[in-house]
């Protein structure tokens, strides 16, 4: 984000719960801090419990950090945003499969 940690221009507007939503830079840095904060939490999981279900959406989560990144330097080609949301879909898919498993392996 222009080379820097915290981009410029993340809270402009006012009142502030407007940045939420209508500021593309504030928007953008949250979703790259939520996506930090998921690729963390899915390495811990999977040093807690490696194999499995968790291999493959830690697997799928790396691979959606990726297509954000490649997303983010190529402009957001169409193709490339399509992508990453059917990432998303088998990530949520996969973590619904994961706590049905765990649900019926603890019955």
């Amino acid at each position: 984000m222009g080379g820097r940690w915290i981009p410029e221009r993340l809270l402009v507007y006012t009142p502030p719960w407007r940045n939420l939503a209508e500021n593309p830079v504030f928007v953008q840095f949250a979703h790259r801090l939520a996506a930090y904060a998921l690729l963390l939490l899915a390495l811990w999981q999977w040093r807690r419990e490696p194999g499995g279900l968790t291999f493959w959406m830690l697997a799928a989560l790396l691979g959606q950090t990726v297509l954000g990144v490649m997303l983010v330097r190529l402009g957001v080609p169409l193709p490339w945003a399509a992508l990453h949301q059917a990432m998303l879909l088998l990530l949520v898919l996969l973590g619904v499969w994961r706590v049905l498993d765990k649900r019926r392996l603890s019955a």
